[in-house]
């Protein structure tokens, strides 16, 4: 490769630099991690006692829509 191509010491220096901050930050913070992650599975649901009845609220009646008076309506002459 020709100088013109090849990329500065500097810039190869800071692209190490920066790689060795985020590895380590990325340890860091993988090692200190709580045990319980945000992406875990949820805890089981606790269990009801048998004695307690359960209460399901019944369904809301269903009511008819009332036909539109006239029928249906065309458009244009006849």
């Amino acid at each position: 490769m020709s100088g013109r191509h090849a990329g500065s010491a500097v810039a190869r220096r800071g692209s190490v630099l920066l790689m060795t901050v985020a590895t380590v930050l990325g340890l860091w913070f993988g090692v200190s991690a709580p045990d319980v992650s945000p992406v875990a599975a949820p805890l089981p649901a606790a269990v009801q006692p048998a004695d307690v009845p359960v209460v399901v609220p019944a369904p809301a009646p269903v009511v008819p829509v009332p036909p539109v008076a006239g029928g249906p309506q065309r458009g244009g002459r006849r």
